[in-house]
Formats: structure tokens, C-alpha cells, sequence
């Protein structure tokens, strides 16, 4: 407005007054301090807070239609639920015997009856036996898989700590060999032995110790 001279100078001096007296009526066209300060317009407030205060003090009908149907709709699922219940609670109808002719019927599916196998005691043996700490070892070949498969049976039932099965390709030996370790009590060597005889015709007592179990039955060959 006044020039880009005026703006170079540091400092106002009288040439720079006298530029401005000189142009005073420009200078008062952009006075700012004769204009009004802006002010929005305030919303109207007072009639909105009226509205909200009119629908809140308006005590809202229910709806009987919406409420007559949720009635409705809890009676039946009520109803339903009484039926399930008696119906789960009444025992099914046992079906009809068919006739003694008809029993064996083609399509029925004839069921394989189960055989339980069931160890025998051996008799002759005594109940008190001390087999609680002691361990069996049956040594035999593929061939006599059936035979260790009955001693280990009948062992069992003297209710030793163990008794296992180890199936050799050769055995080397003819006969059946029993070995027996020093804590072997007398009846017991008699039991093993009595039941090994009833597979076994050949049998051999050792009194070495075989392994690492304190009876070891070596099937032969």
C-alpha cells in the first residue's frame, strides 16, 4: 500500500512519516480497529432443548400387538418343550419276538459267539508259593511260539513279578533245559517243573543260572 521502499528501511524516520501523512486516506481504508469483531450466530439452543425435553416427558405406548405375538411364540415353545420332555421320560416299546420259525431269518446277521480264555490253576501246586520277587524268562523258537504262549499262561497264574517270552532263530539244544537261581525255593522249582513237564517230554534241570532271570525255560528244538 505504501510502497516496497518503506519496508527496507530499519527504523521509522521523518521521510517514512511524512510518506504515510501523505497517504493518511488509504491508510485508513484497512483500518482494522474500526471493524466489528465477528461473532457466529448462536443456534438456537432453547428450541432444541424444548423438542428433547417434549419427547422425553411423552410416555411411550406399547405395542400390545408385538407383545400379544412374544406371548404366543413363549406359549408354544413351552408346549413343545413339555412334549420332548414326556416323551424322553416314556420307555420305548420293546419290539415283537418274532415266531420261533422265523428266528434263524437270512437277513438277520448271525453274531460269532466270544470265547473267553480263561487260565486254569494247575493242580497239585501249592497257594503259598514266594514267586512275588521272582522273574521267568521262556526262551523258545518260531516253531514253539504255541508252547511258550501256554507255559507263560500257567506261569502267570503262580502270579510271578514277570514273566517274559524271547523267540531265538536256534536254540542249539534237543531237550528242554530249566535253569534255576539260588533263591529259588524248593516248591517252586517243583511247580515250574511240573507244569513245564505237562508241554515237555525232555526236560533238564540246571542248577547255573541262565541269564539274567532266576528261572529261565529254554524250549528245544
Amino acid at each position: 500500500m505504501l510502497g516496497n521502499g518503506l519496508s527496507l528501511r530499519p527504523v521509522m524516520d521523518v521521510p517514512m512519516a511524512n510518506m504515510i501523512l501523505q497517504k493518511v486516506n488509504t491508510v485508513r481504508q484497512y483500518n482494522l480497529l474500526g471493524q466489528k469483531i465477528f461473532q457466529p450466530q448462536m443456534k438456537q439452543e432453547t428450541e432444541e432443548v424444548d423438542e428433547v425435553e417434549i419427547e422425553r416427558s411423552q410416555v411411550k405406548k406399547p405395542d400390545r400387538k408385538r407383545l400379544y405375538a412374544l406371548t404366543g411364540v413363549f406359549t408354544s415353545l413351552i408346549f413343545v418343550l413339555v412334549i420332548v420332555y414326556v416323551q424322553s421320560q416314556t420307555p420305548p416299546t420293546p419290539p415283537k419276538q418274532p415266531a420261533l420259525a422265523n428266528t434263524a431269518s437270512p437277513t438277520q446277521p448271525v453274531s460269532n459267539p466270544v470265547i473267553l480264555a480263561t487260565v486254569v490253576p494247575t493242580l497239585g501246586i501249592p497257594a503259598n508259593l514266594q514267586t512275588g520277587n521272582l522273574t521267568v524268562q521262556i526262551i523258545n523258537k518260531a516253531s514253539s511260539e504255541q508252547i511258550a504262549e501256554n507255559l507263560a499262561n500257567q506261569l502267570e497264574a503262580l502270579h510271578f513279578r514277570s514273566v517274559g517270552k524271547q523267540t531265538q532263530s536256534s536254540i542249539g539244544s534237543a531237550n528242554t533245559s530249566v535253569s534255576f537261581s539260588v533263591n529259588t525255593s524248593q516248591d517252586v522249582r517243583n511247580a515250574v517243573l511240573d507244569i513245564v513237564k505237562k508241554e515237555e517230554s525232555n526236560v533238564s534241570v540246571q542248577e547255573k543260572q541262565v541269564g539274567t532271570s532266576d528261572i529261565t525255560i529254554v524250549l528245544g528244538e
